[in-house]
């Protein structure tokens, strides 16, 4: 399992890296917590979440060079949830996701990890452009994806699912411009004011 490990991506307080059969129990509680994944179509047993990593998380890293990696608190070596980039069906464009067990929520540890995997998707994977997938009513992943300066673009439906989810894409200042963004007190700044954060992160890429 840790043979062709993806890089490390190192931030202030958080390590993104490649999976080790260590990390194979607490993936296993956080697809196992109703809280995590209330708005999956199932929790999933042990087993199954074993399954996810080997047989999709592993090979996409393989295929692609990029994919989800483990995020570990740097300071406790806890591993907090997972974090990166995925290539879907019914997408043109990479997606960023992320999940993170609940006791590592609401602490900003999402907003560092994705904004090391968009340096990482920008400056060595050579991606110009990320789109996020979210359900609707996931109030936190959006709120998330607003803090990395994405906004609703529109609603569709992913090859074999049932129901829809939204598409989140970047803010631009064009679409500003065009109006096809509110162009608010609070968007405006927010997208500088993530500008600045990209350009200080500090994230350092491992290879």
């Amino acid at each position: 399992m840790e043979s062709g490990s993806p890089p490390e991506l190192r931030g202030e307080r958080v390590l993104l890296r490649g999976w080790s059969a260590d990390d194979l129990a607490p993936f296993a509680a956080l697809n196992a917590d109703p809280r995590v994944m209330e708005h999956y179509p199932s929790t999933l047993t042990r087993e199954e979440s074993d399954l996810f990593v080997r047989e999709r998380i592993e090979p996409h890293f393989a295929e692609h060079g990029f994919g989800l990696w483990v995020v570990v608190h740097r300071e406790s070596g806890a591993c907090t949830g997972l974090c990166g980039l995925v290539r879907r069906d019914g997408l043109d464009d990479v997606d960023i996701g992320y999940a993170f067990l609940p006791a590592f929520r609401g602490q900003g540890y999402a907003v560092e990890s994705a904004l090391g995997v968009r340096a990482h998707a920008r400056d060595v994977a050579g991606l110009t452009r990320l789109v996020a997938i979210v359900s609707p009513g996931n109030g936190p992943s959006i709120r998330v994806l607003e803090q990395l300066g994405m906004h609703f673009e529109r609603l569709l439906r992913l090859p074999g699912d049932t129901s829809d989810v939204a598409l989140y894409a970047p803010v631009t200042y064009d679409l500003l411009e065009l109006g096809e963004v509110a162009p608010d007190e609070f968007l405006v700044p927010r997208v500088e004011r993530q500008l600045t954060i990209n350009a200080n992160i500090g994230f350092e890429t491992l290879i």
